[in-house]
């Protein structure tokens, strides 16, 4: 599929201001973004979610500012988003499962640094790993 693009704006008048203001809000909704690596060094899955929730949200916004209150495109918009978020939904889940194994392994170095942590706190913290995982395996769309 074709990367993910705003629909053009005029460059002059009310149009310029709506698309000044749909490029604002879709770099506030994205927030930082890496150059390198993987976005899951820096932020949870849940983080990732939250940050794909906005800048849906502000695309669509985009979209509709665009389109003049042209329902089709709007709808046209949101069924593209689906299609692409459906593509992604494997890639997505092997992003999940690797910064799952990171996170195990990481608290497992902790264990051995610090070998008198309560098994409590070790279930605990399983337990937390275990619901963000669950939360997170089926895609919700």
């Amino acid at each position: 599929p074709r990367p993910l693009a705003t629909p053009p704006f005029l460059a002059e008048g009310q149009a310029l201001d709506a698309g000044l203001c749909a490029w604002r809000r879709l770099g506030e909704a994205r927030g930082r973004v890496l150059r390198r690596g993987s976005v899951l060094q820096v932020q949870s899955p849940d983080e990732i979610a939250a940050t794909w929730s906005r800048v849906r949200c502000a695309y669509l916004d985009a979209v509709a500012a665009s389109s003049a209150g042209n329902k089709r495109k709007a709808i046209e918009a949101a069924a593209r988003l689906q299609v692409l978020e459906a593509a992604q939904a494997g890639q997505r889940e092997r992003q999940l499962e690797r910064w799952n194994r990171r996170r195990m392994a990481q608290e497992e170095a902790t264990q051995r640094r610090n070998p008198r942590a309560g098994a409590n706190e070790i279930l605990k913290r399983v337990d937390q790993l275990l619901q963000m995982w669950s939360r997170h395996s089926i895609p919700e769309m």
